[in-house]
């Protein structure tokens, strides 16, 4: 046996012998996700909303929001329909189960949890930036914006609520506004692709190039695979008169994804179809438009990847 996998079963067998003791149950939980028992973590769960309905108030948000940090969205949305289906689904865990969707893409579900959370409690700082979010998904940008100011009001110096409130900005066209929110969300997420890519554009708009270069770099170090990256990195060569370098980009990102709407956007500008002083509308209908599969950009931007 592992020393990760001992671990686990020396903080479950510490919780049994205090099963009142919640914390202690989270920790085992989480290090039997960290140590990928999911089976382990799930039998945790089973025990503990075994003790009735009190429990399940105090451990299902909890369970989400582990699962949504270890990245185990499948495993989440699974859980959650199974729970929802025989009516234990608790109101707490509404908001953290909209936030878990949204990341995994399922916006149906996270539309409608979004909602019912904030039914039960207007003020759910997690279904308020699912709804902020996918009003800016659905290009309703001051839709979006009045969403997260009240997500912002409860949860100010968040990460996500931070990046969120940068792409909206970003989508109003305030590049400025948009930095001052996306490098304090960056330094307390510096994972989040999506705020890179933002931040980049957010450069770009205020004309620093190699500021923007470096952003939407950070951006492809942590996704090499995120096609409108690449693409930006080629308007960024082809504002710099480097035309080579920019049909690298280019190709690459339309390698990974011909449906790219950076990417459609510098071939515009390289053609004269798109003028310079035009930029700030640029992002703000780059972040607005969808492609052919019905996603946006902005959703894209969002979501932590």
């Amino acid at each position: 046996m592992s020393a990760d996998l001992a671990r686990v079963d020396r903080l479950a067998a510490w919780w049994r012998s205090e099963p009142s003791n919640l914390l202690l149950w989270a920790e085992a939980c989480a290090a039997a996700l960290a140590a990928g028992a999911t089976d382990t973590a799930d039998r945790l769960l089973h025990d503990a909303e075994a003790a009735g309905p009190a429990t399940r108030a105090q451990v299902q948000p909890g369970w989400l929001r582990m699962l949504h940090r270890a990245g185990l969205h499948a495993h989440g949305l699974a859980w959650l329909a199974s729970v929802e289906a025989a009516g234990h689904l608790h109101p707490l865990a509404l908001g953290p189960a909209g936030l878990l969707a949204f990341d995994a893409g399922a916006l149906v579900q996270a539309r409608r949890w979004s909602a019912e959370a904030l039914g039960h409690d207007p003020a759910q700082p997690e279904a308020l930036l699912v709804r902020g979010c996918l009003a800016l998904a659905d290009g309703d940008v001051q839709d979006g914006a009045d969403w997260l100011a009240r997500a912002g009001d409860r949860l100010p110096r968040d990460a996500r609520v931070l990046v969120a409130r940068g792409v909206a900005a970003l989508a109003r066209g305030d590049a400025a506004g948009a930095c001052a929110l996306l490098l304090p969300a960056l330094a307390g997420q510096p994972g989040h692709v999506g705020a890179w890519h933002a931040l980049g554009w957010a450069h770009l708009l205020l004309q620093r190039r190699d500021e923007a270069q470096h952003a939407f770099g950070q951006a492809l170090a942590l996704d090499p695979a995120f096609a409108d990256s690449h693409a930006a990195l080629g308007l960024c060569r082809l504002l710099a008169g480097d035309a080579a370098a920019a049909r690298g980009h280019l190709r690459r990102a339309h390698g990974l994804d011909p449906a790219n709407l950076t990417g459609a956007y510098a071939q515009a500008l390289a053609g004269g179809e798109v003028a310079p002083a035009t930029w700030a509308r640029l992002a703000r209908r780059l972040l607005a438009r969808t492609g052919p599969d019905g996603a946006s950009l902005a959703q894209a931007v969002l979501r932590p990847h």
